[in-house]
């Protein structure tokens, strides 16, 4: 069998064989393929030498006979031959195939093989001239794309080709980070194509590259170009979205409207201050300092920060601003500084105060409107010399009084030689609103809000930071969920990798700054932020009030506050008003200083006032998860497990239960189907991991019994329904030998049932008789008619198995007598008498009786429609659409179908889709839309391989059979639709006739007969 070789050596280098990657055991294999492929035919003697260069003569030769024999048994066959004693070649009979045949033969056309330099990350140990080699080949490869690259980035300008010039520049940036061309083309071509901001970047990308490795800035050219990008940015204001590598990933755009501004200040052209706004961690002060320390031209900057403790010390920022006013002022000359606060004191004695830091007292209009004078003054005479920058930090903790001075001086001023540039934490303090709307009205100011990153930013932050690290998708992960895109946080787990390669959810310096947002709060504050981080999710309310001690009025006020300092948000669920933290590193800080005694004391509390709420949300299945975690984290296991198995069983219900009972009240929760539980499967492992450890303890507590029933049938039915039939039966084995021996009859009949269905699904009538036999026998026993008439049911449809048309129509109608008598207070079990009416629809399809059928079919439907049973609908649906399709009324029949098809995508069911993508298989077949039938047979196999039902698997043979005959009628060159029926005819028919049933696949056999003129059962 001819085999193909194929390498890719331009970046990190691959092996594979026929499509597969092979690794091997020692690099020395790697070495000689790599060096073969190459050269194609090398010496033994050369190669020996090369591989083993401090090894005798006959010690190489003989490691490379070894080599050579372990490369050929890892590859599967002879691919390295030798041809005589001293050469070595590839097997003629193999197709060899690398990236640099197609760069050697055309390096231009095929600048996307070179994806990094020649065998990267590949390293020989103990051979120099291996190495000598490898650097000489990485040298030919990369002068090559270089040269090409050029060349193919010039074209493409030229011609307006653009797709691909910004990639192809990058890449020459990634070979030399250092050149300062590359960049320079770089942000010409941003320019050219109306890219401002990116050219912004790529300067800054740059600056931080010159400086961080090299201690250099960039030289004038670079610099010019710099500036022309801003010119033009001013001319257009366009605003454009880029990326910004490291600390600025994602900033582009706010970077971009901050230069804008700053340049339009020293060119005396209209301009805005800036206020940067964001939540704690988000990168404002930083933004704004790179911003800042970038400006290319001279500038006086007041820095001014603002802090918490001080909230209320009237002044207060104001006496660094006039420190360093005065200070300027005297060093330029301008007036003594005795003149100053001469003039500060002589108009308002508190001046003197406010330097010692002692003012506390509030300020009227009067002395307030004067100092704002006094200081706009200042710094108008300082902005005749050289423009003026004031930095305001944490604008959200500045007292009332500086906020109404801050707001003055802004509205105030009249030169265009004054910028502020603030950051503002998101708040809710009246204040501040007003502040930013009086000055937002008069177009003194914008607004730059910044966002978490998206996990997308996130994963690209993390690889420019640290370009030389292999993230694990399992590291990115964690750092996605913890960091919630805050790069603060990002930042503090890369230095964390970076430092030890370990990850810790709260560093001390996360702690540091989270323990900042929390200072100064009252007592009922403090307590009720303790409180909200006992919740897995949300905090209620109603709970909040029971556990604080102090009045509604007070916890409501201190609510509030807690909002407006946006510490907390708040949420509706339930009709009832919840709590949860701003972001999740508030809860793990606040919740990890609790103590042991009151973690267990407090989570039982809330446990105990979350079960009063289930009296009027018996079926939310999240708060039976709360009720449980709640439980779990007051070390009462039992309890906890009890909440956490019936989350589960509700689940498990809404997502699996083909025909459910539901009570009247609770027919809104039937909405909640969801597609997939991708963590099921992991949570019943750990609740089973969790019976296991305290197995010693409560093996002899009947609730312990009733949890462990309770947790083997829940399991067993989930890996049921998910086609693990095996592992599915043994547990329900277990429930029902269990229940027996403890007497729980209510799960006896459940595990008779899962038997049962499990029976059906494998079309085993005869073992279906015996549990449903077991079933009524207990079920009259307890007087259960509810099991009654489900078993009436099961037992109509056993007798359907079997052929017993008649007998199975009464036991039917014997069940819907039953149901249609407990259904006259409550129409809990719709979907059950509507199951019933779908049995009888396929028997009077089995009569083709068509009619007869769809009027039944459209009963069951209509039972269903109005309460959102999807499960049982998209059942209805599919057979609706067989009875139709049977009628060759294909139109209506596809419709049926397709609705089927929309409820399938939001279940997890597995019934019924093999016979749904199979009809719908013939529907396109009939209509010629071949696309669609390769769809929908590709799909009914894959769900074929996930039951053990042979009805299924003689339907898809029975499907195939007839694409089969089209293709060879009308001689299809379709390749993929002949590689779906690539056997011959007989097998398929054969096969279709040995797996279908004689009794309830009647009309797909007739089919076949009439067809294909086959013999069917007698």
């Amino acid at each position: 069998m001819e085999h193909t070789l194929s390498f890719k050596l331009l970046g990190t280098p691959t092996i594979k064989v026929d499509g597969n990657i092979k690794i091997f055991s020692f690099s020395k294999i790697n070495a000689l393929l790599y060096y073969m492929v190459i050269n194609k035919q090398i010496s033994r003697d050369e190669i020996a030498g090369i591989l083993w260069p401090s090894k005798d003569e006959k010690s190489a030769k003989k490691n490379l006979r070894n080599t050579i024999y372990q490369a050929n048994r890892s590859l599967g066959g002879e691919f390295i031959v030798s041809p005589n004693k001293s050469i070595l070649t590839f097997n003629s009979d193999l197709i060899i195939e690398s990236d640099t045949y197609r760069f050697e033969k055309d390096a231009y056309a095929h600048l996307e093989d070179y994806r990094d330099e020649f065998l990267k990350g590949f390293y020989l140990k103990d051979s120099d001239l291996f190495d000598a080699w490898l650097t000489k080949m990485r040298n030919l490869y990369e002068h090559q794309f270089i040269e090409c690259c050029y060349q193919k980035v010039a074209e493409d300008i030229s011609f307006h080709a653009v797709a691909d010039v910004e990639k192809n520049i990058r890449k020459l940036i990634a070979i030399d980070e250092f050149d300062e061309r590359n960049y320079q083309l770089l942000m010409q071509f941003y320019i050219e194509n109306h890219r401002n901001g990116k050219a912004i970047e790529t300067y800054y990308e740059l600056v931080e590259t010159l400086r961080d490795e090299l201690g250099i800035e960039p030289s004038e050219e670079t610099k010019q170009l710099y500036q022309r990008t801003l010119q033009i940015a001013n001319q257009k204001q366009r605003v454009s979205q880029k990326k910004r590598a490291n600390h600025f990933y994602g900033r582009s755009n706010e970077v971009e409207r901050l230069e804008l501004n700053l340049a339009n200040l020293k060119q005396k052209k209209p301009f805005q201050s800036v206020l940067v706004t964001g939540d704690l961690g988000v990168g404002k002060s930083s933004l704004c300092q790179l911003v800042i320390e970038n400006i290319q031209y001279p500038y006086e900057l007041f820095k001014v920060t603002c802090y918490k403790t001080e909230q209320e010390h009237c002044l207060r920022p104001w006496r660094e601003l006039l420190q360093q006013i005065i200070h300027l002022l005297q060093r330029e000359k301008l007036a003594e500084v005795s003149q100053w606060q001469q003039t500060f004191s002589q108009q308002f004695p508190f001046f003197n105060d406010l330097i010692a830091q002692r003012v506390l007292r509030s300020i009227d209009s009067v002395e307030l409107n004067f100092l704002a004078q006094c200081i706009s003054e200042a710094l108008q005479q300082l902005g005749k010399i050289t423009p003026v920058v004031i930095f305001i930090e944490n604008l959200q903790w500045m007292d009332r009084t500086s906020i109404r001075l801050l707001t003055s001086l802004i509205l105030h001023n009249p030169h265009r030689d004054i910028i502020f540039i603030m950051t503002l934490q998101s708040s809710f303090r009246k204040e501040i609103q007003d502040f930013i709307v009086s000055v937002r009205r008069y177009e003194k100011i914008i607004t730059l809000k910044l966002l978490p990153f998206q996990d997308f930013e996130v994963r690209a932050f993390c690889e420019k930071q640290l370009p030389n690290h292999t993230f694990q998708t399992s590291t990115i992960d964690f750092i996605m969920r913890e960091s919630e895109g805050v790069p603060l946080y990002i930042s503090e787990y890369l230095n964390q990798l970076e430092e030890s390669n370990t990850l810790e959810r709260l560093t001390q310096n996360i702690k540091d700054k989270l323990s900042l947002q929390f200072v100064n709060l009252l007592p009922v504050e403090v307590e009720l932020i303790d409180l909200i981080s006992f919740f897995q999710k949300l905090a209620f309310m109603s709970v909040l009030i029971e556990l604080v001690d102090g009045q509604k009025a007070e916890v409501y006020k201190a609510l509030d506050n807690l909002i407006k300092q946006g510490l907390i948000n708040e949420n509706i669920y339930l009709d009832e008003v919840c709590f949860s933290f701003k972001h999740n590193k508030m809860k793990q800080f606040i919740y990890a200083q609790q103590s042991d005694m009151k973690l267990r004391v407090i989570h039982e509390k809330i446990a105990v006032l979350l079960e009063q709420k289930l009296n009027e949300a018996k079926n939310d299945s999240e708060l039976l998860a709360a009720i449980g975690y709640h439980y779990r984290q007051a070390h009462q296991e039992l309890k906890s497990l009890d909440y956490e198995l019936s989350h589960h069983q509700l689940f498990l219900r809404i997502q699996h239960e083909l025909f459910p009972i539901y009570h009247q009240e609770h027919l809104a929760s039937r909405e909640l189907v969801r597609r997939e539980a991708p963590n099921e499967l992991e949570k019943f492992k750990e609740i089973g991991a969790r019976l296991k450890e305290i197995e010693g303890q409560y093996a002899e507590d009947s609730t312990y019994q009733l949890l462990l029933v309770r947790f083997l049938y829940l399991e067993g039915r989930f890996f049921i329904n998910s086609g693990d039939y095996n592992r599915g039966i043994e547990n329900i084995q277990r429930v029902i030998v269990k229940a027996k021996d403890f007497h729980l009859t209510t799960y006896l009949l459940r595990g008779y049932r899962q038997m049962i269905y499990y029976y059906i699904q494998t079309d085993n009538a005869t073992d279906m008789a015996h549990y449903i036999d077991l079933a009524m026998d207990v079920a009259i026993t307890a007087n259960n008619n509810e099991s009654i008439g489900i078993l009436l049911r099961l037992k109509g449809l056993y007798h359907l198995m079997i052929g017993d048309l008649d007998q199975a129509e009464s036991y039917i109608q014997e069940s819907i007598t039953i149901f249609n008598i407990a259904n006259r207070f409550d129409e809990k079990y719709n979907s059950n008498i509507a199951a019933a009416y779908d049995y009888l629809a396929e028997i009077q399809r089995l009569r083709s009786n068509y009619e007869q059928s769809i009027k039944l079919q459209q009963k069951a439907i209509n039972l269903c429609e109005g309460n959102n049973l999807v499960t049982s609908l998209a059942i209805f649906y599919v057979d609706m659409g067989i009875t139709l399709y049977a009628k060759k009324d294909y139109d209506q029949a596809e419709t049926y179908f397709l609705k089927a098809n929309e409820y399938f995508e939001v279940t997890t069911s597995l019934w019924k889709r093999v016979q749904l993508n199979a009809y719908l298989t013939l529907i396109y077949l009939h209509k010629k839309d071949y696309g669609k039938v390769i769809e929908f047979i590709e799909k009914t196999s894959c769900y074929q391989n996930q039951l053990a039902n042979p009805r299924d698997s003689g339907l898809v043979y029975f499907i195939k059979a007839l694409v089969k005959e089209k293709c060879l009628n009308e001689r299809h060159a379709n390749l993929q639709l002949n590689h779906l029926v690539k056997e011959d005819l007989s097998y398929y028919l054969t096969k279709a006739m040995d797996n279908l049933s004689q009794y309830r696949d009647r009309y797909e056999l007739q089919v076949l007969k009439e067809f294909f003129h086959v013999n069917l059962y007698d």
